[in-house]
């Protein structure tokens, strides 16, 4: 080996038996699934010439255990200005290629120091993600790597997904090159711009609902009874739905109802509670959108509970349809079903409306806040368990009613709101943690709590967690957590907000037990329960597996 050559001891598999003052390990570790395919490993190692100085096949051992192999290198006359490059290739018994991984790094001065790469079960089969570049979790980013000290687990790539490895350096790609979901997203300037921003998320009980930019809108999941808006069973995928444009949207227990640019309404699924407002509790599945029977208002906003829901019309004024247990569509004269939209007053200053699981809220022009339906586990912040069949102010601490409400958020048994000062308070069932105020004197609290954490500017509520946005767009979570749907890479309950990641997020909408959100580059996240594909990877998670416990991106169909 030439003088003008990168010295490298590259051992696979066995432990280095000398080492210099400056020195980087090259770890190289593998996914179960990925390494039971696995029946050779393949490396080569680089140096800054380019020139191949290591290029050996050797077996992998069959034990799930410690690591695939080490690779301690070394630089030239302890130059560690040097660089070096590692590509890495699990074979299968006909020696054919099933994962590749690389690692560009260099060095520290008189350090000995490791770099842990992970050959992932999802990047099986990415063969092809090009100079300077390497598979995580089944996308290709650049693969520059810094090496840290000893002892760590595992070491991410320093670059985008639209950046390559130059000389250790990560390099924009800005050549159309696919990336994120790629059959809609291309580098530009070294960003990855999604082809389909993403406006509204709609997250219902076992089944989710978006609408694209430009007026597309899709759902996924559960369809047992026409919730998706076609015939065929349950996707795992986005479906695109025929409603010729939407403004706003919700996703219900078993039915999903769109409001179209027009204001005009159409609903869709199963109707055994008058569920979609179309004048008939007949109980049969609809499969596609149905309009209503006759001419209706403008409507602006909806939301939806478990069997029923409330609208906001243009002009102000709120109505509600659908299952009336316990007043959830605030109808005292009917006990059973509404079957098209009824006011729920005689007012026509509402501007905003959410719904839990058997109760409704709503806020005024003056910003108070007004519930009613349900109030068994003091969902209705009203200082009692005693259920509502009409508006009742809420909001109110030890008797004074706060009259500054600017957002709220239900989830099935709980309720949360933002003030214009930023703060949250929720107040209802908090036996999980879904309060978000830490540990409570009972399982239920009657009147709102505020939680410690400010500067909040969205909120929403599933079954027994809530997940909310704050003015730096952080997204928070806290609940019940053993699907997975706080987003936390765990199973643990949370009693207070903690942080989803690092991104940044716009809206989020939380299902039964799954919770989606758009990111500021208005791509859409999901995790949670996956057990009919609502979470729209194009796969189910069985019960037996571990939950989806991390942000996923959802990829939608081309134009």
């Amino acid at each position: 080996m030439g003088p003008r050559r990168l010295a490298l001891l590259a051992l696979l598999a066995v432990a280095c038996e000398s080492s210099t003052a400056t020195q980087v390990v090259v770890v190289l570790h593998a996914e179960p699934k990925v390494r039971e395919a696995a029946v050779e490993l393949a490396v080569v190692v680089e140096g800054p010439d380019g020139i191949a100085v290591v290029d050996r096949v050797d077996p992998v051992a069959r034990s799930n255990v410690g690591a695939l192999a080490r690779i301690p290198i070394v630089p030239a006359g302890e130059d560690a200005s040097r660089t070096f490059r590692v590509v890495a290739t699990l074979l299968d018994d006909d020696g054919a290629a099933i994962a590749e991984l690389e690692v560009d790094a260099g060095y520290t001065k008189g350090e000995l120091r490791e770099v842990h790469a992970w050959f992932d079960d999802a990047c099986m089969g990415v063969l092809d993600c090009g100079d300077g570049r390497t598979c995580v979790a089944g996308s290709c980013v650049g693969a520059c790597h810094v090496a840290e000290a000893v002892g760590g687990e595992r070491t991410a790539p320093e670059c985008s997904p639209c950046e390559r490895c130059v000389d250790v350096t990560c390099a924009p790609i800005d050549d159309g090159t696919p990336c994120g979901c790629e059959a809609t997203d291309k580098c530009q300037a070294g960003a990855c711009v999604t082809g389909r921003p993403i406006d509204g998320v709609f997250a219902g009980q076992l089944h989710t609902c978006a609408g694209v930019h430009g007026g597309d809108f899709f759902c996924w999941g559960g369809n047992r009874v026409g919730q998706l808006g076609h015939a065929v069973g349950s996707t795992t995928t986005p479906v695109r739905v025929d409603v010729g444009g939407w403004s706003a949207a919700t996703a219900a227990t078993d039915h999903t109802c769109v409001l179209d640019n027009g204001g005009g309404r159409k609903c869709w699924g199963w109707n055994g509670s008058g569920n979609l407002g179309i004048g008939t509790d007949e109980r049969r599945r609809f499969d596609s959108p149905t309009e209503p029977p006759g001419p209706e208002a403008e409507w602006a906003e909806i939301a939806s509970g478990w069997y029923h829901s409330c609208a906001l019309l243009r002009g102000g004024q709120l109505a509600c349809w659908g299952s009336n247990a316990d007043g959830a569509c605030a109808a005292p004269e009917d006990e059973g079903t509404v079957l098209t939209p009824r006011d729920v007053d005689a007012r026509s200053n509402w501007t905003a409306v959410g719904a839990g699981g058997f109760h409704s809220c709503g806020l005024d022009r003056d910003g108070a806040m007004w519930c009613w339906g349900l109030n068994a586990s003091g969902e209705l912040g009203t200082g009692d368990n005693a259920s509502r069949d009409a508006p009742v102010q809420t909001g109110c601490v030890a008797g004074a009613c706060f009259e500054d409400w600017t957002a709220l958020g239900l989830g099935s048994f709980h309720t949360c709101g933002i003030r214009a000062d930023r703060s949250m308070w929720c107040w209802g069932g908090g036996l999980n943690g879904q309060l978000g105020v830490g540990p409570l004197d009972s399982d239920n609290a009657l009147e709102p709590q505020r939680i410690d954490k400010g500067g909040w500017r969205a909120v929403d509520g599933g079954e027994s967690h809530t997940c909310a946005i704050d003015e730096d767009r952080g997204l928070y979570c806290f609940g019940r957590n053993d699907d997975g749907q706080l987003g936390l890479g765990d199973v643990l309950r949370r009693d207070v907000p903690v942080r989803v990641g690092d991104a940044t997020y716009i809206r989020v909408s939380a299902g039964r037990r799954h919770v989606c959100a758009i990111r500021e580059d208005r791509t859409l996240w999901c995790w949670g329960r996956n057990d009919l594909g609502q979470l729209g990877l194009g796969f189910t998670t069985p019960e037996a597996d571990p939950p989806i416990a991390r942000p996923q991106r959802v990829c939608f169909p081309p134009d």
